[in-house]
């Protein structure tokens, strides 16, 4: 099976994707994997299959860091190397933004500069993803291996060509990951406002009598989704919010308005979202009694992620309960300007995050065009 083979680019060669570059599997020996004694004073990043997923062409963040115990069982990467999973989250890429390891869980690709560029398989394999994704599905373990990705066929045109293509959907890449960069120094500053306006007035118990205490539960009826994993619709028509952090579509909304929406399993984040959506049984929505409130309640919730997180040992949890929610304390300040600061904060996260959503729809509708020359690009 040729992928992307059509009428519009038969003059382009085919290829296996071998022929385009290296493919090297991560290394991870040591058992288990999880032992302390491969952490400890760590100073070499790691990556897993979700900081891939979560990644947006470049691959930014790592979840853990190796010693030198941990470095000498595994193996460090180089900075542009394009990382491919092939378990757990299967056919998901991204680019190395600086040196780390990864697991056997994860494919390294180096390219061949006469045939491609890391770039251009990166979006190769954004083409490819549901498909290989399909063709996984439904063994005993879902996954892939080295073989299997060194003989996939894809048409290829020029490099020169490649870099056309790879310019118009780098654009708009580099965009979305603006707007994130902005939404997280967004977020860092409302938390900062809400620690040092609100929870510093607490620690120093000075000014209290301008606060009032609140369980989440007072300010909103804490309610999860009731939809299973199979109600996501490919071409639907409103938002639905599970466990993963991306947002996935449905053709049905039960929900409308504010709502922060907080999972609890999976990926263990909070969104914030206004209009018509669903969201999947163990997501909780959380729509404010009063409006005013949502920006306050979102960023306080955004601050409590990682106490939330971890259980009374200090693990990380399976899942955050209802409870878990309902009894987390929320400190409101008596000034209206104060709270009203917060829904400012997510007023212009929510419109970043809007256009991001409207350029994921513009990159998703011409990545296949290029990528099988329905689009032809001018020289």
């Amino acid at each position: 099976m040729i992928f992307n083979e059509t009428e519009y680019n038969t003059s382009w060669s085919t290829k296996k994707l071998i022929e385009l570059g290296d493919f090297s599997r991560g290394k991870s020996r040591h058992r288990p994997r999880n032992d302390k004694k491969l952490f400890n004073n760590g100073k070499y990043p790691l990556i897993q299959t979700g900081d891939i997923k979560s990644s947006n062409l470049y691959v930014k963040k790592h979840s853990s860091e190796y010693n030198d115990f941990g470095l000498k069982q595994s193996k460090m990467w180089d900075e542009g190397t394009l990382c491919i999973t092939i378990a757990a989250n299967i056919a998901e890429s991204g680019i190395l933004a600086y040196p780390m390891c990864f697991p056997d869980s994860i494919v390294g690709f180096t390219a061949n500069k006469n045939e491609c560029s890391e770039l251009f398989m990166y979006y190769v394999f954004e083409y490819i993803k549901n498909s290989v994704k399909s063709s996984a599905s439904g063994s005993i373990q879902d996954n892939i291996n080295i073989d299997y990705l060194s003989n996939l066929e894809f048409k290829i045109p020029s490099l020169k060509y490649q870099g056309k293509i790879v310019e118009i959907l780098k654009n708009i890449d580099e965009k979305i990951n603006n707007n994130e960069d902005i939404i997280e120094e967004i977020n860092n500053m409302a938390i900062t406002t809400y620690n040092f306006k609100i929870l510093q007035k607490v620690k120093n118990n000075a000014n209290i009598d301008n606060l009032k205490i609140f369980k989440i539960s007072d300010l909103v009826d804490v309610v999860t989704g009731k939809e299973d994993a199979n109600f996501a619709s490919p071409n639907g028509k409103y938002p639905f919010f599970t466990c993963s952090n991306e947002i996935l579509k449905c053709d049905e909304f039960k929900f409308n308005g504010k709502a922060v929406l907080l999972t609890g399993n999976g990926e263990l984040n909070i969104k914030y979202y206004s209009g018509k959506f669903n969201a999947y049984q163990r997501t909780y929505v959380l729509i404010p009694k009063e409006e005013k409130y949502v920006g306050l309640i979102y960023h306080a919730l955004l601050n409590k992620l990682n106490t939330l997180k971890k259980g009374s040992n200090g693990s990380i949890v399976k899942f955050i309960t209802k409870d878990d929610v309902s009894d987390t304390k929320i400190y409101v300040p008596s000034n209206n300007n104060e709270i009203e600061s917060f829904n400012k904060y997510l007023n212009t996260i929510d419109q970043l995050q809007k256009e991001n959503r409207y350029l994921y729809e513009i990159k998703n509708y011409i990545l296949p065009l290029l990528m099988n020359g329905q689009i032809k690009i001018e020289d």
